[in-house]
């Protein structure tokens, strides 16, 4: 029986997020920016507009930008595809 789109989106997300190599990547990736990503770049824009600034929350996850579903092997690990995020804005993220 052929495997439908969710389950080989589940099984590649598996493969990363199971593996040495992200365990590894995402604890260095929140080593260099420790705290959200997102937060930041909220807490800046606010401070430019003079408006009340939210908190910035420490990064407990790291999130790809371009889906794993969507992207090649190649991209899953890229740093250049990961940023450092609060759990908040990645489930935030995540639905997007």
């Amino acid at each position: 029986m052929a495997r439908s789109r969710r389950q080989r989106a589940s099984e590649q997300a598996s493969e990363v997020y199971n593996s040495k190599r992200w365990e590894d990547l995402s604890r260095d990736i929140r080593r260099a920016e420790p705290f959200c990503e997102v937060c930041i770049d909220r807490w800046q824009h606010a401070k430019r507009n003079g408006d009340i600034l939210p908190a910035v929350r420490i990064a407990e996850a790291v999130h790809h930008k371009k889906k794993i579903r969507l992207s090649s092997k190649e991209d899953w690990f890229n740093r250049d595809n990961l940023i450092a995020v609060c759990d908040m804005h990645h489930k935030e993220l995540d639905r997007l």
